[in-house]
């Protein structure tokens, strides 16, 4: 299990390698009743503040897998009011594996997804909300 403590994530993207001096450090909140865990960036106001969100779900009488779910949230603010949030840009990421699942299988596939988020496809996707044609 790993420690409730600081995360910090390369924050430049641009479809090529990241730039190790351009990071976010994402501060321990909370891990609500639900079990999951809750960072924030340090912001000056409330609103402004990006949130990344945890949790993992083991399999239960009901069900033959296991949930890893990942949400990244950053807020919009106003360009005139800073103090307005007007929308929010969210990823959410969910890994779902059979319970049978070997720890190579689900670091193989995982593996595979970070390398597509370098990949020009998805670079133009979130950049330029550009599809596959």
């Amino acid at each position: 299990m790993s420690a409730f403590a600081p995360v910090t994530i390369n924050a430049d993207f641009g479809g090529t390698a990241p730039v190790p001096a351009a990071t976010v450090t994402y501060v321990p909140s909370s891990i609500d009743a639900n079990g999951v865990a809750h960072w924030y960036k340090d912001e000056s106001v409330f609103d402004s503040r990006p949130h990344l969100s945890m949790s993992v779900r083991l399999p239960t009488k009901g069900s033959q897998v296991s949930r890893v779910q990942v949400k990244l949230v950053h807020p919009l603010m106003d360009a005139v009011d800073t103090t307005l949030k007007v929308g929010e840009c969210i990823l959410n990421l969910e890994c779902v594996y059979p319970k049978r699942s070997t720890q190579a299988q689900r670091l193989a596939i995982a593996g595979q997804l970070a390398d597509y988020f370098w990949s020009d496809e998805f670079a133009a996707a979130i950049s330029e909300l550009e599809s596959i044609y």
